[in-house]
């Protein structure tokens, strides 16, 4: 699965798009079920990529999930009548004078860099209040787990309320069987 997601995001494999946004979008209904059933507002985020990556890639490939995802997860409330809906807030983003947080070799080298330049957009957030919104977060692969943690502490320092992460594959090859991956 990991060297599938690492071809899908660096080697223009979009045509996989489709296949990871429907088993992503999968995980998440199965996993979120209850709370997909309620009033809730979701607010999924993507875990954000480099400019330079973006520009590299010629594309956000975790906003183009995130969109897939949030067109499934409404469809799933649409067809079991909630009146919950789920809304794609690209909020976080990378300044552009940090380099890739991923060349960093440690992991207190990777939450070092992300400390210093992973950037909210509150005008990407979403207009969702309060107690009726929740927050996801998606991404392509763990390695160390910084990305997540940053993108979390960043979230919760704003006030969002961050219910869950999700992630495509892990690149820990010894990860236990019952983990949830998509």
């Amino acid at each position: 699965m990991r060297n599938a997601v690492l071809a899908w995001k660096d080697h223009g494999d979009e045509e996989l798009d489709v296949l990871f946004a429907g088993l992503l979008a999968e995980r998440i209904i199965c996993v979120l079920k209850n709370i997909l059933s309620t009033d809730v507002q979701v607010c999924v985020v993507p875990a954000p990529s480099s400019p330079k990556s973006v520009q590299s890639r010629g594309r956000a490939h975790m906003n183009i999930l995130s969109i897939r995802i949030v067109q499934q997860i409404n469809a799933y409330t649409q067809e079991q009548g909630s009146n919950c809906r789920a809304h794609m807030c690209p909020c976080l983003h990378i300044d552009a004078k940090i380099r890739k947080s991923v060349t960093a070799s440690h992991r207190k080298e990777r939450a070092e860099r992300l400390s210093k330049g992973l950037l909210y957009e509150p005008q990407h957030a979403g207009d969702a209040e309060g107690s009726k919104r929740c927050t996801i977060i998606l991404d392509d692969i763990v390695t160390s787990g910084a990305t997540l943690r940053a993108c979390v502490r960043l979230l919760r320092s704003r006030g969002e309320h961050v219910l869950a992460a999700f992630t495509l594959s892990d690149a820990d090859r010894h990860t236990p069987d019952n983990a949830y991956y998509a």
